[in-house]
């Protein structure tokens, strides 16, 4: 059998412990609500708070008759923040009417006005979807005046002509990106109204061709 000192020690070693434990919760109290209260204040709004760059619209390319050969159409694709609940997956397959593949990150491109609005209604209740906004550059469908307009890609969050016309009036064109900050709630979803532009968008300019239409598919037009 034990010696009675030897289970006293135990006892005051284990008081000991728990008792200065128990001091330290109310020490670190103080401490984040006295000393380190603003700095975390600071810390808190830093990881709730969320910036980032507001592509410009990029400006039309137009024929002196009024005919569009590019312009920016906007898309919103849905993403997966996280592994898909079966509750999840069951909700999406009821509005997308169509099997989810729960292992591409991408979930659905190109959502329709009404998958939008019935999905975004819905965000808090699934905090594993994301909806993205997309912009793509759309072109005349005839194939003639392709290399004339040119094209675009994707550089550093601004659409940038490379080829063509896009290319010779990039800067008229491409406008200036915009700084947006909202802040987010536990789910890193936008909390309503708290959007506030650091600097506003400078949307591109139209160009305006002075050749109509019919002038530049005419052979030896001035393509």
């Amino acid at each position: 059998m034990k010696k009675p000192s030897l289970f006293r020690s135990r006892f005051w070693i284990l008081a000991i412990f728990f008792g200065t434990w128990l001091l330290l919760i109310p020490a670190r109290i103080f401490f984040f609500i006295g000393p380190a209260r603003t700095a975390t204040i600071l810390k808190g709004e830093e990881l709730a708070r969320q910036s980032g760059l507001v592509p410009a619209i990029r400006g039309r390319i137009i024929t002196q008759d009024g005919h569009i050969l590019a312009w920016n159409e906007r898309f919103f694709d849905l993403q997966k923040t996280m592994d898909l609940s079966e509750r999840t997956r069951l909700f999406l397959e009821a509005v997308l009417r169509q099997k989810i593949n729960a292992d591409d990150p991408v979930i659905y491109r190109g959502l329709s006005a009404d998958e939008f609005t019935q999905i975004r209604k819905h965000l808090r209740k699934y905090p594993e979807l994301k909806i993205v906004p997309r912009v793509e550059r759309r072109y005349i469908t005839d194939a003639r005046l392709h290399d004339f307009i040119g094209k675009c890609e994707w550089k550093n969050n601004r659409l940038s002509g490379v080829s063509g016309l896009e290319k010779q009036y990039d800067a008229a064109l491409a406008g200036e990106s915009g700084q947006y900050e909202v802040m987010l709630d536990r789910y890193r979803h936008w909390i309503s109204r708290s959007l506030r532009f650091l600097r506003k968008p400078r949307h591109g300019s139209d160009l305006y061709l002075k050749q109509n239409l019919a002038e530049l598919l005419a052979p030896g037009g001035s393509l």
